[in-house]
């Protein structure tokens, strides 16, 4: 009898907890459905700015936007709009009353809750002509960021509420960016977000012996760059926030392997099929691949004979999270092709297209017998 007892009771116990793991499981799933599926681009023509969002969700999303502006690494805040977009359309917006302006822009989507649903840093995409006659003006304007709101009280009985420590006055995120030209060094960029503007403010970096610093003003938003020397005696990056009177705002740490590893995609090797080719031959390229990029990535080939002439372009992607060690491109070299031919990658993030990698090969071309 007491052996039974003791059964039954495990019985419950395992019961209640699937019982919970199961609802768990069920919530997360829910809000995972409810998550926005957002897509945002930056246009620009002369002196205006055009808009375009993607609401690629089953329901209408509500909310806001915060946009700041500017260029070689320095971004200031440039408005904030509401936002209404329609289940599974697309709304150009021709922005107005811009307080920044740039090459460079960073875009912050936000829910009616304040939740930020939505992170992008990219290139202002410079268009021709004027914006399309079906495009919303809208004026944007300041104000602090969004706040999450509070859920109302749904009984009278006050819990015993413990007091969190506030936020940090200033945010800092760190990534790293491959140079724009192949023999460019790379870039460490800090991304800066503030509660409110700071001004005359410094940023200092030491990676060893290397210290480097930069004057910072803060307009909520900023973006700060560093080009990392060519010869490292450390691994490790300090850095630190004062402001003008040498009070520190915020500091910290990262570790330079760990952001080569993180949010980046390069190429290992390039092989061919062959040692050289003849003209009018295919050639085989391997391009071989390392690193993953959260957004997926994106790599462009283009093949060019050695005065210049570009005679194959083509431009292959890989999926967010993906490990894609190698990408196969099969080209036919001209007839008439003499000397070597150049075969030059670009590998860029797929939804900032951030470069990451970038250089180019040599293809041996045998010499036709024609022109001896």
């Amino acid at each position: 009898m007491r052996l039974l007892a003791k059964h039954c009771v495990f019985v419950l116990v395992f019961w209640c907890c699937a019982n919970s793991l199961f609802a768990a499981v069920s919530s997360a799933q829910a809000v995972a459905k409810q998550r926005p599926s957002l897509t945002a681009n930056l246009e620009s023509s002369g002196a205006q700015y055009l808009l375009t969002l993607d609401n690629n969700s089953d329901r209408e999303f509500r909310g806001s936007a915060r946009l700041s502006l500017g260029k070689d690494g320095n971004l200031s805040e440039a408005g904030q709009l509401s936002l209404v977009l329609p289940p599974n359309d697309t709304k150009a917006l021709l922005l107005k009353a811009m307080q920044a302006s740039g090459d460079q822009y960073l875009l912050q989507i936000f829910d009616q809750k304040g939740a930020l649903v939505f992170y992008k840093v990219a290139p202002v995409r410079p268009v021709a002509g004027a914006a399309p006659s079906k495009a919303e003006s809208v004026a944007l304007t300041s104000g602090p960021p969004p706040t999450a709101t509070a859920a109302p009280a749904t009984t009278t009985v006050q819990p015993t509420v413990t007091k969190e420590p506030p936020p940090p006055e200033v945010q800092i995120k760190t990534r790293l960016v491959a140079g724009a030209q192949d023999n460019d060094p790379f870039v460490i960029a800090f991304d800066l977000a503030a509660n409110k503007a700071i001004f005359d403010a410094t940023f200092d970096i030491s990676i060893g012996k290397n210290k480097d610093k930069k004057p910072v003003n803060l307009n909520k938003h900023a973006v700060v760059e560093f080009k990392l020397p060519e010869y490292l005696d450390s691994n490790q990056i300090t850095y630190k926030l004062t402001r003008k009177d040498g009070s520190v705002i915020a500091e910290g740490a990262t570790d330079l392997d760990k952001l080569f590893a993180d949010d980046h995609v390069t190429v290992a090797d390039i092989r061919t099929d062959r040692v050289a080719y003849s003209p009018g031959e295919s050639a085989r390229i391997t391009v071989a691949l390392e690193g993953i990029s959260p957004h997926g990535f994106k790599l462009e080939i283009i093949a060019r004979d050695f005065a210049g002439k570009t005679f194959f372009t083509e431009t292959a992607h890989g999926g967010p999270g993906e490990e894609i060690k190698e990408k196969e491109f099969t080209l036919l070299l001209p007839g008439d092709v003499k000397g070597p031919v150049i075969f030059e990658f670009k590998v860029s993030d797929g939804e900032t297209n951030l470069l990451f990698d970038s250089g180019e090969r040599e293809i041996a071309v045998k010499e036709s017998k024609g022109s001896q």
